[in-house]
């Protein structure tokens, strides 16, 4: 599966005060001083980070009189970025031959399954011309923190964001190749807002002197092209977006047991009282669930994984429940696949009295799980998949039999290989310094 890049998110753990890196986006982490299981709530709201400057005064002082000798009283200032990360799955088009005006239709052109990820770095407020458009390579090395007002850098100023984030998230939802696409779904998006440190240094005494840009991080020149116009908009500094968040120690809500921590679930499963528990902002809510039994004849122990069941009322039968695997797996046309099977037979199991056997949690919730079960469908019949009036997703532990090197779904025998179930986050970062 295609994985957008993952920062570093440098914070604390609440329970020992211990540095604690974790991957943007986690919803959970393990403190490495203390042991504990760690939940970061926030799930869909955006999160407001920060970039620390690494440069000084001086040294940017230097680099914009490099550019115009009479540069003086460098400013440092707070840029909003909005940073929009997401899978995005998509049936597109194959494109048309030369000569043909698509007219007539053709029986074999059929969408063909896409998959890609999404990384967005955008500037949140309108300094348009000056190269500040992207926080671009530099995504492969920031560390990000959460901000607090009362740990900005010392007389730094803020600019506001003047967009919104309804229209950040539309910006950064904008579909590439429109007229190649048959359907798409977005999952696991995560919006936030960073603010990125610039030294801003005049180039000259008069209020009519343009200004230098100087990337407070890598001390790189930006620009030396800043409009005086611009530095009317730096006479106030706003008040920073924050969204406060406080991490607390992983634990059922009704048993107080340890739940396992994973950075990309959002549904967890207690093994001690046998609840499901799905993350939605900052709470842990209950989430119904059953256990499909296994079928007679398993060949080999049997583990059990997340899967959303969608009914869809008044369908054809092989749309009337879609399955919707919510564990994660590094070769996605598999996974798509294995629901496509299941749709096709939806198969009834009886439920299970009994506990799931090494229940892990699941990476998507019910908003993707509906936009996956309508990509499915799409799949299998396009021409009705719009029109389905999608029902509640059911969340079912379902038994996989585990066989030398791969997971095989019992009531369709598909296998998947063990090996690429279940991938773990990767954070890009820099050493600690």
């Amino acid at each position: 599966m295609s994985l957008p890049a993952r920062l570093c998110v440098a914070t604390t753990c609440p329970a020992c005060a211990a540095p604690l890196d974790v991957v943007e986006g986690a919803s959970s982490a393990r403190c490495g001083h203390c042991g504990n299981r760690l939940l970061f709530p926030g799930r869909r709201r955006v999160l407001t980070y920060l970039v620390r400057p690494e440069i000084e005064a001086a040294h940017a002082l230097a680099v914009a009189r490099a550019a115009a000798p009479g540069a003086r009283d460098p400013e440092l200032c707070l840029l909003p970025y909005y940073r929009y990360t997401a899978q995005e799955l998509r049936w597109d088009w194959p494109p048309t031959r030369p000569g043909d005006d698509g007219a007539e239709p053709d029986a074999n052109r059929v969408p063909q399954l896409a998959e890609r990820a999404i990384e967005r770095n955008f500037l949140a407020c309108a300094w348009d011309g000056l190269g500040l458009y992207s926080l671009g390579v530099r995504t492969t090395a920031l560390r990000l923190e959460l901000l607090r007002t009362d740990t900005l850098p010392a007389e730094a100023r803020v600019v506001a964001a003047e967009i919104s984030a309804a229209d950040g998230l539309a910006h950064a939802l904008r579909v590439t190749s429109p007229e190649l696409l048959a359907h798409r779904a977005v999952l696991c998006g995560v919006l936030s807002l960073v603010y990125f440190p610039f030294w801003i240094v005049s180039l000259g005494t008069a209020a009519t002197c343009r200004f230098a840009i100087v990337d407070a991080v890598t001390g790189a020149l930006v620009s030396a092209e800043g409009p005086p116009s611009l530095r009317e908009r730096l006479a106030t500094s706003a008040a920073p977006a924050v969204t406060p968040i406080e991490p607390r120690v992983l634990i059922c809500p009704n048993c107080g047991w340890e739940l396992p921590e994973d950075a990309d679930h959002v549904v967890f499963f207690c093994a001690q009282c046998q609840r499901a528990w799905s993350l939605a902002d900052s709470r842990l809510e209950p989430v119904a669930h059953t256990v499909a039994r296994q079928p007679a004849g398993c060949a080999g122990a049997v583990q059990h994984h997340p899967m959303w069941l969608v009914d869809v009322a008044d369908a054809p039968p092989a749309l009337r429940r879609i399955a919707v695997p919510a564990f994660r797996h590094r070769t996605l046309r598999l996974v798509l696949t294995l629901a496509t099977l299941l749709t096709r037979k939806h198969p009834e199991p009886p439920s299970a009295e009994s506990a799931p056997a090494d229940a892990a949690g699941a990476y998507l919730d019910r908003d993707d799980a509906l936009a996956v079960a309508r990509f499915v469908a799409t799949g299998i019949d396009a021409g009705r998949a719009a029109s389905l009036a999608l029902g509640e997703p059911r969340l079912v532990w379902w038994p996989f039999e585990r066989l030398v090197g791969s997971l095989r779904e019992p009531y369709t025998r598909f296998a998947l290989p063990v090996n690429s179930v279940v991938e773990a986050p990767v954070a890009v970062s820099m050493a600690r310094r």
